[in-house]
């Protein structure tokens, strides 16, 4: 049984370089994001702010519809 489990199992290279594909785009995207929300532009973060606000008033507006809908 444990041979058969061993087998499927890829060797330690192939989990070194697994790890490497999920972590190094990992670490570029949350880089980039602390470099967006430090570096920014003053009229950058305004926009995004408008759309954030945006975003929730769409969300609110489609919970109210949700609950209007009337139910059998």
């Amino acid at each position: 049984m444990w041979e058969m489990i061993k087998e499927g199992l890829p060797d330690a290279r192939g989990m070194f370089f697994t790890f490497i594909a999920f972590f190094v785009p990992y670490m570029i995207y949350k880089i980039n994001t602390k470099l967006h929300k430090d570096g920014d532009p003053p009229w950058k973060v305004e926009e995004r702010n408008q759309m954030k606000q945006k975003q929730s008033l769409n969300k609110e507006k489609g919970n109210q519809t949700i609950q209007k809908q009337p139910s059998n």
